[in-house]
């Protein structure tokens, strides 16, 4: 066999090898429906705001972290949602390694402010 052939053979193989891992790890990120991010996957709050529970919700759609949020006294529950995460929705880069990304956003019930964390599937099945 040629040196360039041989070149050739190898790159195909470890293009092919790279795609497999990939397919394998999206597969894995979409069956890991009730799967739900660490605490170190929590976004930093600002300054005063503090977690007051910490608990897991599902739905139809995975599970996710719930967070329920408190701050310093006399900030709104609109306020308090607008400092702990400006953007609204806001989500990390996806991981090569395991096919998905986390992201969080907040809600506001009433009084109440929860910030879920959750995993984005790459296919969003």
């Amino acid at each position: 066999m040629s040196r360039t052939k041989a070149v050739v053979v190898a790159c195909v193989t470890l293009v092919g090898l790279a795609l497999t891992y990939e397919a394998g790890a999206i597969l894995l990120a979409e069956s890991d429906e009730g799967g739900i991010p660490p605490a170190s996957a929590v976004p930093a709050l600002p300054q005063g705001v503090t977690i007051t529970t910490d608990g897991m919700g599902c739905g139809s759609g995975g599970c996710w972290r719930e967070l329920t949020l408190s701050g310093p006294p006399g900030q709104s529950p609109a306020d308090l949602a607008a400092s702990a995460a400006p953007a609204g929705q806001t989500c990390t880069g996806r991981s090569w390694i395991t096919a998905r990304r986390v992201c969080s956003n907040v809600t506001v019930t009433g009084d109440e402010v929860r910030l879920n964390v959750y995993y984005d599937r790459p296919l969003g099945l």
